[in-house]
C-alpha cells in the first residue's frame, strides 16, 4: 500500500512538472542554442531531480522509519544516498528525456502517417529502455546506501569501491531482466501521460499566439 502511494503521488508532480520546466527553459535559452533540444532536456532532469532529491527523500526516509518503527538518526541521516540519488535521478531523466526524443523521430519515419500507434508505443519504449540499462550501476549504488547501515554516512565512491569489490562488475547489473522489463512498462505508460501534456501545453501557445 506504502509503495502504491509513492507512485501515484510521483507521477501526480513528476509529469507536470517536467512539462513545466521544459516550457520555462524553452524561453529562457536562446532560440540559436546549439543542441537546444539536449540542454533543455538535461535542464528540466535536473530540476526535477532537485525536487526529487531535496524534497522528497527526507519525507520518505521519515515513512520508512515510522513504519519501520525505526529511532530518527538526525537531520544528516535523512540525506543518506542523496549524491547517488541525484545522480541517478538526473541521469535517468536525461537519458529518457532525450531517449524518447529520438525514438519518437525513428518511430515518425518509419511510420509517418501513424497507423501503428501501439506497435510504434512499444519500439519507443523498447529504445528508451534500452538506453536506460547503462545506469543500473547508479541504481544499485543508491539502493545499497539506503538500506544497509554499513554504508550510512560513508561516501558514494567508498560505496561503489566496498560494491565493486564484494560483487564485482556483475553485481551492478544483478535483476536486469525485471529491470529491463520494468522499464519498458514504466516508459509505455508514462510516456502516454507525458505526450498527452505536451500536446495539450503545445496546443494552449499555439492559441495564444493566434490570440495575441
Amino acid at each position: 500500500m506504502y509503495n502504491l502511494a509513492k507512485r501515484v503521488v510521483r507521477g501526480s508532480y513528476r509529469w507536470p512538472t517536467v512539462c513545466a520546466m521544459q516550457d520555462q527553459w524553452d524561453k529562457v535559452l536562446p532560440h540559436s542554442m546549439l543542441l537546444k533540444n539536449v540542454v533543455i532536456n538535461a535542464a528540466s532532469a535536473g530540476t526535477i531531480s532537485c525536487v526529487e532529491v531535496f524534497g522528497v527523500l527526507p519525507l520518505e526516509k521519515l515513512m520508512v522509519s515510522k513504519l519501520n518503527n525505526q529511532k530518527y538518526q538526525g537531520f544528516r541521516s535523512l540525506y543518506d544516498g542523496a549524491t547517488p540519488m541525484f545522480l541517478n535521478y538526473w541521469a535517468s531523466w536525461s537519458t529518457y528525456l532525450i531517449c524518447y526524443e529520438a525514438a519518437r523521430k525513428v518511430t515518425k519515419r518509419l511510420d509517418p502517417e501513424n497507423k501503428h500507434p501501439i506497435l510504434a508505443q512499444c519500439a519507443r519504449s523498447g529504445m528508451v529502455a534500452t538506453g536506460m540499462s547503462a545506469l543500473l550501476p547508479l541504481e544499485f549504488t543508491q539502493y545499497q546506501m539506503q538500506i544497509e547501515p554499513q554504508y550510512q554516512n560513508k561516501s558514494t565512491l567508498h560505496v561503489v569501491a566496498d560494491l565493486f569489490k564484494k560483487h564485482g562488475m556483475k553485481g551492478f547489473y544483478s535483476g536486469y531482466p525485471f529491470a529491463f522489463t520494468h522499464r519498458v512498462a514504466q516508459v509505455f505508460f508514462g510516456s502516454l501521460f507525458f505526450d498527452k501534456l505536451m500536446d495539450s501545453r503545445r496546443q494552449q501557445s499555439e492559441d495564444a499566439g493566434k490570440a495575441s
